[in-house]
């Protein structure tokens, strides 16, 4: 049996003794092309021969019009495999992308967080600290020149009998003084300049609530025992000074005046 010659070789223009011009590109390029289609046609010849002769193919169609055809057919799948296998790569790498993109900015996330978690956790020890400071030594810085008048003692008065954890409202201020909300305002300003009142959680109408500080305390004390003021405050009648009584024994004599 002879042997079936194999398929021409693409790089045996590359290999020949002659130097490799331009000329030759179609040397190289002709026997790549159909170099499918010609292994089929020998591989066909060389292990079914049957079906090659019923096909009427042998090793002279090499470079032929079957060979043409199945080897379009294969570079075509192989460029469509490429384009697929380039588009799963390239979407593999922006979704890898993206995906570190989010992990870092989740990471960036999460230390802010953390840092203006610390940061407010800090300040609250810090604000609690500075509370209980204050409830067990209140300040107050007390002197002759402040004063309050009397809407604004009444609305000491009042918050000082409210039960704890209570808040008073502007409306309920306004309403108790009997004012408008404006004037109330401005009352309640001035006092919680004086750091006598301080805002706390808002009213049921959406105002804001007010309670008494420690200095409020520390004040309506202050006033009650320097001005003898009674709860409701009404100042009491103080009582008068009564004189020592001397008993005769020891009173000196009067001395007498002389005659003339």
């Amino acid at each position: 049996m002879d042997s079936i010659p194999t398929p021409p070789d693409p790089a045996a223009a590359l290999r020949g003794p002659e130097p490799f011009t331009i000329s030759d590109i179609g040397l190289v390029l002709g026997p790549l092309f159909f170099a499918p289609g010609d292994w089929l046609l020998w591989v066909m010849a060389a292990h079914a021969p049957r079906v090659a002769n019923f096909l009427e193919l042998s090793p002279a169609d090499y470079g032929g019009w079957f060979s043409g055809f199945f080897s379009a057919l294969i570079w075509l799948a192989l460029l469509t495999l490429s384009a697929i296998a380039y588009r799963a790569v390239r979407d593999f790498d922006e979704a890898l992308t993206c995906r570190i993109v989010q992990l870092y900015q989740d990471a960036r996330r999460g230390m802010r967080v953390a840092r203006n978690r610390i940061k407010f956790e800090l300040r609250h020890v810090a604000a609690q600290r500075e509370k209980r400071r204050r409830r067990i030594e209140p300040s107050l810085e007390l002197h002759e020149g402040i004063d309050v008048s009397a809407m604004e003692l009444k609305v000491l008065l009042a918050h000082a009998q409210l039960p704890p954890g209570r808040a008073m409202p502007i409306a309920d201020i306004a309403a108790m003084i009997a004012v408008q909300k404006d004037q109330a305002r401005r009352v309640v300003s001035r006092l919680k300049q004086l750091n006598l009142l301080a805002p706390t959680i808002g009213g049921a109408d959406g105002d804001t609530a007010y309670t008494l500080t420690s200095a409020g305390v520390a004040f309506l004390m202050f006033r009650r025992g320097t001005s003898g003021s009674s709860p409701g405050g009404a100042p009491s009648e103080r009582p008068r000074r009564r004189e020592p009584v001397v008993p005769p024994a020891m009173r000196s004599p009067r001395p007498r005046q002389g005659v003339a």
